[in-house]
């Protein structure tokens, strides 16, 4: 999560767009926090954060929060098995305000439970 935080901190005015913390197992609640506020105000567009990075429904709450305030596009999420039914909720209905335009959700676990509360959103 202190690399989270360093690298959320260090967005704000760089020329960065493009953000691949894939395999990162470290990525932990305080981490997304950081580094979804430090996506608010950057140029970053592409954010990938799969394998094993720790999301559950309560980090997924937190990156949907943060997203009407940036500038993400395209959001990689793959291979998160513990985002549940919740998280993936508040994800879409995260991205209704923002300038996100496409998900990716490949390998994790997605389920009718979890395809019913994406329809719902």
């Amino acid at each position: 999560d202190a690399g989270a935080v360093e690298i959320g901190k260090a967005l704000s005015g760089s020329s960065v767009e493009r953000i691949d913390l894939d395999k990162n197992d470290g990525l932990a609640l305080v981490g997304w926090l950081a580094l979804m506020k430090g996506t608010r105000g950057s140029k970053v567009k592409g954010l990938s954060v799969n394998l094993r990075s720790r999301l559950d429904d309560n980090a997924a709450r937190e990156v949907a929060s943060a997203l009407p305030g940036s500038n993400v596009e395209e959001m990689d999420l793959s291979s998160n098995h513990s985002v549940g039914p919740v998280g993936y909720k508040a994800l879409i209905e995260g991205s209704r305000d923002s300038k996100l335009k496409k998900f990716i959700f490949q390998a994790s676990g997605v389920d009718d439970a979890k395809t019913q509360a994406i329809a719902s959103a």
